[in-house]
């Protein structure tokens, strides 16, 4: 299997590095803002969670990222809310016709 660019942090979800690039003030010289990947930041601002860039460093952020899943389901709900008026428009059709 092929590993995930986006590391897995439990509920929290870190975009991926490349998405991100680097975020130190000196990328020659990156400082990890933080300790543990997908954890809260203890000194960052409420809600920010620790992820990872390219630089690489752990920087705090309160971004996530998309996830492929939630997009997939929601094209999968509006399709399917397309088939059901397709398939009630043909309903009424059929009842209509002579």
């Amino acid at each position: 299997p092929t590993p995930s660019p986006v590391p897995d942090t439990g509920g929290f979800n870190c975009p991926a590095a490349v998405d991100v690039g680097c975020t130190a003030v000196d990328p020659s010289n990156p400082i990890d803002e933080c300790d543990v990947i997908g954890e809260p930041c203890v000194d960052g601002n409420e809600g920010e969670f620790c992820c990872i860039d390219t630089c690489p460093r752990n920087y705090c952020t309160a971004k996530q990222a998309i996830t492929t899943f939630v997009f997939m389901k929601h094209q999968h709900d509006m399709i399917s809310i397309d088939m059901e008026e397709v398939a009630d428009t043909l309903k009424d059709k059929t009842r209509n016709d002579p």
